[in-house]
């Protein structure tokens, strides 16, 4: 099984890849929203997910919440589908830069209020640790990024995004 795709080929060269277990989840996402876990395409849904799943070693989504969930019912909900999505995506790409896109996507941003980070100082060979939390701004205007003065100029049909 592969798990990165080829996209495209530049040029120069350079390759284009997208893990295929994103290429599943995005799937289910669409899935989820198009139509939610109890429509005609349910199957679609749970299996890009469980793929995933599956090639980490863990159990399928139905069995993970249904047995050991706090809300064993969660999976059969759009919302709660959708949370569990998000989740596994979450932890999928923990670390590789898709967090940024995707908070922007689920219009998640004013739920990302701060930021936990660890802070690690060395004094000769002692370390020490320190959780240190940021707090984060966040104005909605930020989904969507400013036009450049320069193209708005060259386009007088252009219309600034709201609130740049």
């Amino acid at each position: 099984q592969e798990y990165f795709t080829e996209i495209n080929k530049f040029k120069q060269g350079a390759t284009v890849y997208m893990r295929l277990a994103e290429l599943y989840l995005i799937a289910a996402e669409a899935w989820n929203e198009y139509e939610g876990p109890n429509g005609a395409h349910r199957d679609q849904i749970f299996n890009r997910l469980n793929a995933v799943r599956e090639r980490a070693g863990l159990p399928t989504v139905q069995v993970s919440w249904g047995e050991y969930g706090i809300n064993p019912n969660k999976f059969n909900e759009q919302v709660g589908l959708r949370d569990i999505i998000h989740r596994e995506k979450t932890i999928e790409f923990m670390f590789e830069g898709h967090r940024f896109w995707d908070v922007r996507r689920w219009k998640a941003g004013d739920t990302q209020r701060s930021i936990v980070q660890m802070q690690i100082t060395k004094n000769n060979d002692t370390y020490t640790y320190k959780r240190v939390i940021s707090n984060r701004y966040w104005d909605d205007k930020m989904y969507l990024f400013p036009i450049p003065d320069s193209e708005i100029r060259k386009n007088p049909n252009l219309i600034q995004n709201p609130g740049w």
